[in-house]
């Protein structure tokens, strides 16, 4: 069982279709029956693998039994089994979220997404390590389906006696699932959550502006990102907040965001926050900030400038500081085109940049995984890239600045940001 636990795509696909037969089914039954809770957690992480290949997601029949069988392991007494069910869970609904996207077939809000659902807000009670594989699952699945058809049972209220989360449409209940392990759950499952939050704000027929907890949810991700000492954490709230694409996303939050991602850049290099466990993680966390910082800036509107008077006027001089700062290190980076490469896990000649721009999950499933072999030339254009990106952020958020300040009669300001605009001329 262990060696089908182990089994890679490539080696699946050189079996003949009467030895992959005979693999899922000893899979199957060994899962269902075994006695042994190790052998038992075994087989559900071997279907964890299985879930991932290709072949296999297509295969409605098999599927239907992978997911019956992963769901009933779920409710196990053994923890053991629980936690690799959880995983084999997360990477089904990784998996439907793929082949979604892969070839555009669009996932309807229907039974089974209930199913898998409340499934998945079961286990989000349990330990743990149960609840961030529970977490991961709903984020993927959010991602996939399509709320905007016809089928609206998603949106349709319910009340399960035995749900610890009560009423509401489950959608509300799937988030109120995920705002609630950030409260009360460890440092992975945090992480999780701000990971399945991002994939929650990229599901476009999901219109976030209209959604009763949009503001809960910008909340926490903006509690994580001010309050947390887990570095990492930080870099995933920053991330997920620079996924919504359009200033109505933000709501009336939005304001709040803004002072969030500018205080968070300004204490950054305080001395309170250099903890040892963490410090190798802040070059990339200033990345992250500072690119989220740029996204949300750049959507700024005049009618932003009431809210956003005070905070402004008290963070001039930072904020010219950081800009002017921002793009001479992107025109540096142009210019010299030098890329130190790093050792990574996973990874082959990365440059230390392109790393902090391209963070890679490894909880997702192996073929899902993304792999960087750069040459030193892919590696310059990449940098090229990123670079005048950064640059064309900064020169928009001066836009946007200068607009603002031209509204509020704010002459010093506005010279000052039309100056730095100029040096891009």
């Amino acid at each position: 069982m262990t060696c089908f636990a182990g089994m890679t795509f490539s080696v699946f696909c050189n079996l003949s279709e009467q030895q992959r037969s005979y693999t899922i089914s000893t899979v199957f039954e060994v899962a269902k029956v075994d006695e042994s809770p190790a052998v038992r957690s075994t087989a559900c992480r071997a279907i964890g693998v299985l879930v991932n290949f290709p072949t296999l997601i297509t295969r409605t029949d098999i599927l239907a039994s992978a997911m019956d069988l992963i769901i009933n392991s779920t409710r196990d007494a053994s923890l053991v089994v629980r936690i690799t069910a959880s995983w084999a869970l997360a990477n089904l609904c990784d998996s439907l979220r793929c082949t979604s996207e892969e070839k555009n077939v669009e996932l309807s809000a229907g039974m089974t997404f209930q199913v898998v659902a409340e499934c998945a807000m079961r286990l989000s009670k349990d330990n743990d390590k149960v609840r961030a594989n529970a977490v991961r699952a709903l984020g993927n699945l959010t991602r996939a389906v399509n709320f905007s058809t016809e089928d609206t049972s998603i949106y349709v209220t319910t009340m399960d006696c035995t749900n610890p989360l009560g009423k509401g449409t489950l959608l509300e209940r799937v988030v109120q699932a995920l705002v609630s392990c950030v409260t009360t759950g460890n440092v992975k499952v945090q992480w999780n959550v701000c990971h399945a939050l991002g994939n929650l704000f990229l599901n476009k027929s999901i219109p976030i502006h209209a959604m009763p907890w949009s503001t809960s949810v910008y909340s926490i991700m903006l509690l994580l990102l001010r309050d947390s000492k887990n570095f990492k954490i930080r870099i995933q709230a920053a991330s997920a907040l620079a996924v919504p694409d359009k200033r109505r996303d933000y709501g009336q939050s939005f304001s709040d965001i803004v002072q969030a991602l500018v205080l968070s850049l300004e204490s950054l290099n305080s001395s309170e926050l250099a903890d040892p466990s963490t410090y190798k993680y802040m070059v990339a966390l200033n990345e992250q900030l500072t690119d989220t910082c740029l996204h949300v800036l750049r959507l700024v509107e005049i009618q932003d400038y009431e809210q956003l008077q005070d905070f402004l006027s008290k963070k001039d001089a930072f904020l010219q500081s950081w800009l002017r700062s921002t793009s001479v290190a992107a025109s540096e980076e142009i210019k010299d085109g030098s890329c130190q490469c790093i050792e990574n896990e996973g990874t082959e000649g990365t440059s230390s940049n392109h790393i902090a721009r391209c963070w890679i999950h490894k909880e997702r499933p192996p073929r899902e995984r993304i792999w960087y072999a750069l040459n030193e030339k892919d590696m310059q254009v990449s940098i090229e890239r990123t670079s005048l990106k950064r640059i064309e952020d900064v020169k928009a958020v001066c836009e946007k600045l200068i607009c603002m300040y031209v509204q509020g009669k704010q002459t010093k300001q506005t010279v000052a940001y039309q100056e730095l605009l100029n040096r891009f001329s």
